[in-house]
């Protein structure tokens, strides 16, 4: 790409991008917070998160103070807690050293920090001659050069690198990085808008055979570990109140509260899966029942969900039984973030437990 394209390229971004919150500022701390949230999650479902997590954590001094349940309690609903966790701990660290880092090396040294991150925060903040190499803008190169290779190539990713750091270092870093990740997100898509495209007279992907979407290369996925479970939704018929514990029997989403979940699977957590399943021999027919499907790490969670009604005197020996061995929350459910830090999962299966059976 020369100068002629990349400013091109910059003057279609100044006129067509989107309105976003976190492109209103430079601040490291609130470029951090964004970059993280983006990953993997839609920038639709990141807005009135990233807007409701400045209003609580305004500062990197602030989430530093923060206690983790609470980060977690903000953080749920958007997925992939670990996330939320490294972002605390690099908070921490940049308030023990009294200053954001401004060089690669020096992000990257943060908790939770990868080379993407470190790319966008140095460039974007710091005017640093950077490339933020992420999904979108991979995609534009790809097909702008042609490249025949998978997407996830690293070799191809450093040539990019070099090849970029002179032209960055005309212009603005950060904006030329955010122009082509925007251009990515809103006309390179895996199925392109080229007549749109500041960039569709030198193209090379879009003159090639088979056009623009043979690049990158495609990578067959994985296939999704079915996994089958039983979630127990257990409620205080009096109270409204739902039984909760910290992680499931295969250990994920540790740090957060479900409802009990048991798996057959070989590698669950021994004890848990024994308190689970102790716990639901003594229960009465269940109540309620139904399935859902739901997808992490990997694995296709097939679970059947059943819900029981339970006096206080039945509720509370349940609660005492989980509470010998697992961390426990009872938790009264709300749309809103309430104190107690839950997962996407467990809102899936709170939801479809208060809808009238």
């Amino acid at each position: 790409m020369l100068i002629e394209q990349l400013e091109e390229l910059l003057r279609w971004y100044r006129t067509k991008r989107r309105v976003l919150p976190w492109r209103e500022t430079r601040e490291p701390y609130a470029i951090l917070v964004s970059e993280v949230m983006l990953q993997q999650t839609t920038v639709a479902a990141v807005v009135p998160r990233y807007q409701q997590w400045m209003r609580r954590f305004p500062t990197v001094e602030a989430l530093a103070r923060a206690e983790e349940s609470e980060v977690l309690s903000q953080w749920s609903g958007l997925g992939y807690y670990q996330r939320a966790r490294r972002l605390h701990q690099a908070a921490q660290e940049v308030t023990r050293r009294g200053e954001f880092p401004d060089s690669l090396e020096g992000l990257q040294a943060l908790p939770g920090v990868g080379a993407y991150t470190a790319a966008a925060v140095s460039s974007i903040c710091f005017e640093r001659p950077e490339l933020a190499i992420d999904t979108n803008l991979i995609r534009v190169l790809f097909r702008y050069y042609a490249i025949r290779k998978p997407a996830q190539n690293s070799a191809v990713h450093r040539t990019l690198r070099e090849q970029f750091r002179p032209l960055l270092e005309f212009c603005s870093p950060g904006e030329a990085n955010q122009a082509l990740m925007e251009l990515g997100a809103t006309v390179c898509r895996p199925d392109p808008v080229c007549s749109e495209c500041p960039l569709q007279k030198s193209c090379a992907g879009r003159q090639a055979t088979g056009g623009a979407t043979m690049f990158p290369q495609n990578v067959p996925k994985k296939r999704a570990r079915l996994t089958p479970g039983r979630a127990l939704v257990l409620q205080d018929s009096q109270e409204r109140r739902t039984l909760m514990v910290k992680g499931t029997s295969l250990g994920l989403l540790a740090p957060l509260f479900q409802p009990p979940i048991m798996f057959s699977a070989e590698e669950s957590c021994q004890q848990m899966q024994q308190a689970f399943e102790e716990l639901y021999a003594d229960l009465p027919a269940s109540d309620r029942s139904w399935r859902i499907s739901y997808s992490i790490s990997g694995r296709k969670l097939d679970l059947d969900c059943r819900q029981w009604f339970l006096e206080s005197e039945v509720f509370g020996r349940a609660e005492r039984h989980l509470s010998s061995v697992l961390q426990v929350a009872c938790y009264r459910f709300q749309e809103d973030n309430g104190p107690t830090p839950l997962s996407s999962l467990s809102r899936k299966i709170l939801r479809r437990a208060m809808e009238s059976p």
